[in-house]
């Protein structure tokens, strides 16, 4: 079953940066995403499995994340503005810069 999340990726066209403002996503599995520069703003995630995705450049603002499970996520140089992180699991995942 396609996620909420997925299929807005799913719609971008190759050469733009994805934009998502004021959503809430629960209960998705994102695996195997390349979501990179791209802006997160205002969303939260509820109970959200992230496998294999790609954050690199990316910037979340205000994002809300209860009791998600990060697994072999990258968020390398990645920018967080206010963010939430609630009950959430993080395991081999890239932090850095």
């Amino acid at each position: 079953m396609e996620s909420k999340f997925e299929k807005i990726i799913e719609n971008l066209e190759v050469s733009k940066s994805l934009i998502i403002e004021d959503q809430t996503f629960a209960n998705e599995i994102i695996s195997d995403q390349y979501i990179q520069c791209s802006v997160l703003a205002t969303i939260i995630f509820v109970e959200v499995d992230f496998e294999r995705v790609d954050f690199t450049g990316s910037t979340f603002v205000n994002c809300e994340f209860k009791s998600c499970k990060f697994k072999d996520v990258r968020f390398r140089k990645c920018e967080f503005w206010d963010p939430t992180f609630e009950n959430c699991q993080i395991q081999k995942s890239d932090l850095t810069r």
